[in-house]
């Protein structure tokens, strides 16, 4: 939840603001969050209640698609708390969500981009993918590999005590931009410098997913995914994820588009798995559907997908899956609407 995360750079001795916060949170009542932080009585609060006020009061009108009032709560914050990067990338986010990206890019530049959050720079990497930004994306993404570098040891227990996430995502993202962008021989030679400098990570697979990207085919990187299936599957652990990359790439492959469509729907997901696995069917039936020159079936399947993420997912999920080149004709589409908090 968005409340959640918010307070990470505001957390002084004395805060009202973030007491209320809390208080809502721990005890089940984050949805009361919108009506109730506005009634808050201001009149003697510190710098720092101020500004997290603002922030909560953006982040609340923000997900109302109020983008004016949001960007002036945004603006009020960081004048009263101007070391807080926070406002300047919430901005940031709201200029894109209002389409208008060199807006948000300016208040991204107003501060060290080098010294930007992870979990931010991936999220600016989808808007740049949104926007068909893709020198910005690898221009992002090449920071972010540079800190993976550095870290040498890519195991995630030991990228998580660093505070970074596994490096599958940033590999992924990399991969992605490079490819859109046509630089699919430089992302291999980045793929050789981390296959040089660092260790604990399958770059084995990394290079079967590269192939299999810039070849169209997939046939070793369904072996390798049907093997690891069954290393992991006495651990009693979900399958889910594997079991969709296996069909998704078995359809790549069947002759009929009732074939592909077949394999595609004998998949189960189970309540243990990411819930989002479905959309990532969904979208791989409406490629199928899309290749055989199914134009009704595509329809449906895309309209459904584009519900469920009127964003598009990810451009490092979409390439994982061998989705990125058809996710690209729903650009589009694309309807940017908030997330719910």
């Amino acid at each position: 939840m968005v409340w959640n995360l918010i307070t990470k750079h505001l957390n002084p001795r004395r805060n009202l603001v973030a007491e209320q916060l809390r208080q809502l949170v721990e005890s089940g009542r984050g949805n009361e969050v919108p009506e109730r932080i506005p009634r808050m009585d201001r009149r003697h609060f510190n710098n720092s209640e101020h500004g997290l006020w603002h922030m909560l009061m953006g982040q609340i009108t923000f997900r109302q698609a109020d983008y004016e009032a949001s960007l002036e709560h945004f603006r009020q914050g960081a004048e009263i708390c101007p070391e807080v990067e926070s406002f300047e990338l919430a901005r940031a986010q709201t200029y894109f969500f209002m389409e208008r990206p060199a807006e948000a890019w300016a208040c991204v530049y107003r501060f060290p981009v080098a010294e930007l959050d992870t979990g931010w720079a991936l999220r600016l990497c989808h808007y740049a993918y949104l926007c068909s930004d893709y020198e910005r994306g690898l221009w992002l993404v090449g920071i972010l590999v540079e800190r993976y570098r550095e870290a040498v040891n890519l195991d995630p227990s030991h990228l998580m005590e660093r505070g970074l996430p596994p490096f599958s995502f940033v590999w992924f993202t990399s991969a992605a931009f490079h490819k859109l962008a046509g630089r699919m021989d430089s992302m291999r030679r980045t793929t050789q410098q981390l296959e040089r400098d660092c260790f604990n990570y399958d770059f084995e697979l990394a290079w079967q997913d590269l192939d299999a990207a810039e070849h169209g085919d997939y046939a070793a990187l369904l072996r390798s995914v049907r093997a690891i299936r069954e290393e992991q599957r006495p651990l009693g652990v979900p399958l889910g994820f594997h079991d969709v990359s296996i069909a998704v790439f078995q359809s790549f492959m069947a002759p009929s588009y009732r074939q592909a469509l077949g394999i595609l729907e004998a998949v189960r997901i189970s309540e243990h798995d990411f819930p989002g696995l479905i959309s990532i069917l969904r979208l791989a039936r409406a490629r199928v559907a899309h290749v055989h020159g199914e134009e009704l079936q595509e329809r449906m399947m895309a309209n459904t997908f584009l519900n469920e993420y009127p964003m598009l997912v990810p451009a490092e999920v979409a390439f994982q899956f061998g989705l990125l080149d058809y996710q690209e004709t729903l650009k589009p589409r694309v309807r940017w609407m908030p997330l719910e908090a």
